[in-house]
């Protein structure tokens, strides 16, 4: 089963890269965008992770990835500042809104899927997959960051839900989506 997970994510980069070939920037944007610097602080527990986030809930990437240069560099390329669109379906905790806009960082041009820097700087997420987010909100800005990069999302890949190697809790790792709605439920009642 090891090996399906790290197949699944090669397939989750592969597909964001492949889309990718097909953005275009933004002209115009906001300036705040491209001057965000996402904090990767990691949660010590799931209930950690839970605190940190604002929202918590079940949702799609919407098409439509906007890109924001930023004025870091990294060995092999730019930084780049994501946003895309967050189309709630199942709110757990927070906001009655449907959609919320998110930040996530990568590198431009894109590494090699085995290059490390994409789990520092994962970019953009693969759209129309569903995915268990936990989100916080990015202070002075409209947007929100995913919580602990990696180890605040959690895609649900047949059914059933799919923590990043060394970044998700084992405590969501491969659970049908009726049982990681509940371990989140149990979260928010301690």
């Amino acid at each position: 089963m090891k090996s399906k997970w790290k197949q699944t994510l090669c397939t989750v980069f592969l597909g964001v890269s492949m889309l990718m070939l097909t953005v275009t920037s933004v002209t115009g944007a906001p300036q705040e965008a491209g001057s965000v610097i996402l904090d990767d602080a990691k949660a010590a527990t799931p209930s950690q992770l839970e605190a940190q986030s604002a929202i918590i809930a079940l949702g799609k990437f919407e098409p439509g990835l906007r890109e924001y240069p930023t004025l870091r560099n990294v060995p092999g390329g730019k930084l780049v500042n994501y946003v895309q669109k967050f189309r709630i379906l199942k709110s757990y905790k927070g906001t009655s809104v449907t959609v919320v806009n998110v930040i996530n960082t990568g590198v431009f041009p894109r590494p090699a899927t085995t290059n490390p820097l994409n789990l520092i700087y994962p970019g953009a997420f693969a759209e129309n997959e569903d995915y268990i987010v936990f989100l916080k909100p990015i202070s002075g800005t409209n947007y929100y960051s995913i919580a602990g990069i990696l180890q605040g999302i959690y895609p649900i890949v047949s059914g059933r839900s799919i923590a990043f190697e060394g970044f998700g809790f084992k405590e969501f790792q491969d659970l049908p989506l009726q049982q990681m709605e509940q371990r989140i439920r149990g979260l928010l009642t301690r």
